[in-house]
């Protein structure tokens, strides 16, 4: 279409579209007024849900009830250093606070399956979890700083750990994903 043809198209049409127009805006921002008030008050309950649970700590709370963030099991296997590495965490959530165990096991050339006890919490959309070993005869710990991604089924990050051989610190990154129970 060219502009001489939208131009004459306008003037015929203009004021038919100019009434169409003042039947719908109003339409239309009555029910965008209304989404986003309902949208205020689901935020406004869930921030009100939020802060009771962090009121009054070591006591069960909706949070709980429905899991947490970091409540289930997670896994993250990848192929590095010349083996398989399988990070497994298993967690519970109770508010905040977050405890549970976990294993770094590796296949291949040296493997080895090193259990930890996990302890953590959950701030601002992030995890904080320390991994120390279960085992009396080993002093392995690890730390790791993890965002939650996709709505809650994945856990994104870097975590610090003591290598075996050379007694150094090393950062990696991590990825675990959510595992749904079967």
């Amino acid at each position: 279409m060219d502009f001489d043809k939208l131009v004459e198209f306008l003037r015929v049409q203009g004021p038919i579209l100019g009434a169409a127009a003042i039947v719908v805006a109003p339409t239309s921002w009555a029910i965008t007024r209304w989404l986003y008030e309902n949208r205020i008050a689901e935020v406004s309950a869930e921030n009100r849900r939020l802060k009771s649970s962090m009121s009054a700590p070591g006591t069960e709370t909706a949070a709980t009830a429905t899991g947490g963030v970091a409540q289930g099991e997670w896994v993250d296997i990848h192929q590095t250093h010349g083996g398989t590495y399988s990070y497994r965490l298993s967690l519970t959530q109770s508010g905040m606070r977050i405890s549970g165990t976990g294993s770094i096991t590796r296949a291949g050339p040296n493997p080895y399956d090193q259990p930890f006890v996990v302890e953590g919490k959950e701030f601002a959309g992030c995890i904080l979890l320390t991994l120390t070993s279960a085992s009396a005869g080993s002093t392995s710990a690890v730390a790791a700083l993890l965002r939650v991604m996709d709505r809650g089924t994945k856990l994104s990050g870097q975590w610090s750990y003591r290598t075996r051989a050379a007694d150094e610190v090393a950062v990696e990154q991590v990825s675990l994903s959510r595992q749904v129970p079967s």
